[in-house]
């Protein structure tokens, strides 16, 4: 069974370093991908090679080489050398351990990653390896060992190091998104891979469950459901899958948000008539008003968990505002456009996703912590849920521009806007995980 065979491949799957970096931790220099006239760097990924020579599986081949590919264009540093001028591959070199480094050259790669596959027994082995072209260098390789059916997640871990290597940072291809989904008719609560793969149900209530949010362990989830009739609370475990209700107050309870420290959890409830924020312990209980407008909902916490962000009506129309935590004071933080809702904080802490109404249609837009350079980053059908990547450079949203709802990234630009595969049905509510780690 898919669900129970996901905590098995949290605790099985081991990643075994080949060789370390050729230069000590100490003496590397990171690109700096937010400098000015930053240039991104041309890297080739060729077919993957089977390395046992016997059982060949073209279809692992192409789809690990594709998942790496994805990976290299979501992390925005490398320019993809076209695939079409060496596939199939005119390295003489039909191994990963060795490149010829003049072909790749004539190619303009300034780097190369070679892969390479087997099946030992059960197991898949998967292995990867970094050269630097240019001086004609390996530079760190990754041999991983599991299940065939997680060879993406073995490719989405090298990238994570690969991007270590490259920038100082870990990547964020091991992280994933939660999403509400109605193909099973009632909305449930999926997660999935940042590209689509390994999606897992969550939640089996027949019932409306919305507005997930990732505690930032990223063991659970916090959603809101009305599975006992009225919008209430719960939190579900993701590896077994158990829920426990945290919020069942009188009237509606909703878009609930974990605390950056994980203790506590905000959410919007009418136990006092009026729609206000209310923070209480990740347990339940505890319970603490922290708003007092006619309507105060979506809160979403700073990084720090010093400041909440929320949209409120208290100026007339839907507005996004920020309330300081310890002290209670609110700010007002948008002044244009008549409809403004649904802030999601960026990781960096310097800027906030907004969705706002343009020409009848929602669309998401960013705005820095002070108010300033509001940018509007989509134009076709509605887009809503914005939702940041662990290192704060992408964006996910839901969008309906094809027609039925589907999850879609972007760059914090706005650039690059691409579909992420979905379940067949209407994928809506984004959420993104922290960085995890597989192994």
């Amino acid at each position: 069974m898919k669900q129970a065979r996901y905590l098995l491949v949290l605790l099985m799957m081991i990643g075994v370093v080949l060789f370390p970096a050729a230069q000590s931790s100490a003496g590397k220099v990171y690109i700096d991908i937010d400098a000015p006239g930053f240039t991104q760097f041309p890297i080739a990924v060729p077919e993957f090679i089977n390395m046992a020579r016997r059982g060949d599986d073209p279809t692992l081949a192409k789809e690990s080489r594709e998942v790496l590919t994805d990976d290299l264009f979501m992390a925005g540093i490398f320019e993809l050398v076209d695939p079409s001028l060496y596939t199939p591959s005119p390295d003489k070199y039909d191994r990963v351990d060795k490149i010829d480094s003049q072909v790749w050259m004539s190619l303009g790669a300034e780097a190369v990653i070679k892969g390479g596959y087997e099946m030992v027994g059960d197991n898949l082995v998967l292995e990867m390896r970094l050269y630097d072209v240019v001086n004609d260098s390996f530079i760190f390789g990754r041999r991983y060992r599991g299940d065939a059916e997680d060879f993406s997640r073995m490719v989405h871990k090298f990238a994570d190091e690969l991007m270590l290597e490259y920038t100082g940072e870990p990547g964020i291809f091991q992280s994933m998104i939660a999403f509400t989904t109605d193909q099973h008719g009632e909305k449930e609560i999926y997660i999935m891979d940042i590209d689509g793969r390994n999606k897992i149900r969550c939640t089996n209530n027949s019932a409306i469950d919305l507005s997930p949010d990732w505690s930032p362990d990223g063991t659970k989830l916090v959603y809101c459901s009305f599975k006992q009739r009225y919008p209430r609370i719960f939190t579900v475990d993701i590896t077994s899958f158990v829920d426990t209700l945290v919020a069942s107050y009188d009237g509606i309870n909703i878009s609930p948000s974990f605390s950056p420290s994980g203790s506590m959890i905000a959410f919007t409830s009418t136990m006092d008539y009026d729609a206000n924020i209310y923070v209480i312990n990740a347990s339940g209980g505890g319970v603490k008003k922290v708003t007092s407008g006619d309507i105060d909902v979506s809160p979403a916490w700073s990084p720090d968990g010093s400041m909440i962000a929320f949209t409120s009506n208290r100026g007339g129309g839907p507005q996004i505002y920020i309330m300081n935590v310890s002290t209670g004071k609110v700010t007002r933080l948008t002044y244009s456009g008549g409809y403004n809702t649904s802030p999601a904080w960026s990781p960096k802490g310097d800027t906030i996703a907004y969705v706002g109404m343009s020409a009848g249609l929602f669309q998401v837009y960013v705005i820095n912590t002070d108010g300033s350079g509001a940018m509007r980053l989509t134009n076709r059908g509605d887009n809503e849920n914005p939702t940041w990547s662990p290192d704060g450079n992408i964006i996910a949203f839901s969008s309906t521009r094809g027609g039925a709802s589907k999850i879609y990234w972007m760059r914090a630009d706005g650039s690059d806007q691409t579909m992420i595969p979905g379940t067949g049905g209407n994928d809506t509510s984004p959420a993104w995980s922290p960085r995890v780690d597989f192994q």
